[in-house]
């Protein structure tokens, strides 16, 4: 059952089923479980196969209490088996199994159902006496009560000795996969017979393929108790299933319908673009800002190679006079001063760059005719 599954009108179609069959008990039907009185019924004990079977207390004690009830499947392992189990031994091959799960959602009556189920347990540890009885688990689905009810393929030869083996229905081997692994001690008998039908507009029951059962239809699953020993001398009681009659699906493919409708849905609109806002600055503001002061700062920097060039001509002119050095002196304290009042962001100009500027500042083609200057420190040449 999916998130879209009408659990209020699955619990309505329930509870009605449960009222139709009051009418009708008393009439040859099957008698709902919730209904059973359990002080009209037996526990004998079974030779073929060994076990212990529930029976009426006045009637026909060698005939076991089918027993029903209504509900929602919510679990099912149901035929047919599409391919061979991995292992095939006596074990696996035993342990093969046609299971189903029914809950009613918290319906009440369903409740009242799984209460006279314990107490049939209480009857049936009286008369095993004194022998270990396992305690039923009743395993909840979603919180609400539920009952699980299955049926064994195969039975042991050897534990029923006057049954012949059957053929299986196409309809639960049409693979033929269970003819193919039993082997000869095994036999496909009464215990192991499952009739699944689908309810007649007219009361009447047809046929249905058990493959097409899905959790979330409403079902009647009809059953009966059998205590059987287990390991260690301990016994336990199962609801051994006799069948399954489908009675409404619509819910259940109402829900799928609106679970594949919304996943068509698209999960978000598409849209041409997006948009965003500024968050804490004008980015473009920024940039034109960053851009003036770039201009402001190559205008200064080309300032200063100017000065350096006009430095570097009166260095020249000053050698050739006897006032040389003193204007060379002058011109140099100048230009410290400029130097000095220059914006701080000069002082991390790339070193490669002013080592490159310097070195062409400091050439001067030497002119024809004149005299080399000697190099400073008095050395010889």
């Amino acid at each position: 059952m999916n998130t879209h599954f009408a659990k209020e009108d699955a619990i309505e179609i329930v509870k009605n089923l449960y009222a139709r069959n009051e009418g009708l008990e008393g009439q040859g039907t099957i008698p709902t479980l919730q209904s059973i009185n359990v002080d009209d019924i037996v526990v004998n004990k079974v030779q073929y196969p060994p076990s212990f079977r529930v029976m009426w207390k006045n009637g026909d004690q060698t005939e076991e209490i089918v027993m029903k009830v209504y509900g929602v499947l919510c679990g099912a392992s149901l035929p047919p088996l599409k391919e061979k189990p991995k292992r095939l031994n006596t074990a696996t091959i035993r342990g093969l199994r046609q299971h189903v799960r029914i809950t009613g959602l918290g319906l009440e009556e369903f409740g009242v159902g799984v209460k006279n189920l314990e107490r049939i347990h209480e009857v049936i540890g009286k008369a095993i006496r004194g022998k270990g009885l396992q305690d039923m688990q009743f395993v909840p689905y979603e919180g609400h009560a539920a009952l699980d009810s299955h049926a064994r393929y195969f039975t042991d030869r050897s534990h029923a000795p006057h049954e012949t083996n059957q053929a299986f229905p196409s309809v639960i081997d049409p693979y033929n996969v269970l003819a193919d692994i039993r082997p000869d001690y095994f036999i496909y008998g009464e215990d192991n017979r499952v009739e699944y039908c689908k309810e007649a507009g007219d009361g009447t029951h047809e046929p249905y393929d058990p493959s097409l059962f899905k959790s979330g239809d409403i079902v009647e699953v009809a059953f009966s108790c059998v205590c059987v020993e287990v390991k260690n001398r301990q016994h336990r009681i199962i609801l051994n299933l006799r069948a399954m009659t489908l009675i409404e699906d619509k819910v259940r493919k109402d829900a799928e319908g609106a679970c594949k409708a919304k996943r068509r849905e698209p999960t978000q609109k598409v849209t041409a673009h997006s948009t965003r806002k500024r968050l804490y600055v004008d980015m473009g503001t920024y940039a034109e800002r960053n851009a003036t002061r770039s201009g402001e700062r190559e205008a200064k920097i080309h300032g200063v190679r100017d000065d350096d060039n006009g430095r570097d001509e009166a260095r020249e002119e000053g050698r050739g006079s006897p006032t040389g050095a003193s204007e060379e002196r002058t011109l140099m304290s100048k230009y410290g001063q400029a130097k000095a009042s220059e914006d701080r962001s000069l002082m991390y100009q790339d070193d490669s760059n002013r080592a490159t500027g310097d070195a062409q500042s400091d050439y001067v083609p030497q002119q024809e005719g004149q005299e080399e200057p000697q190099a400073r420190g008095g050395c010889i040449r």
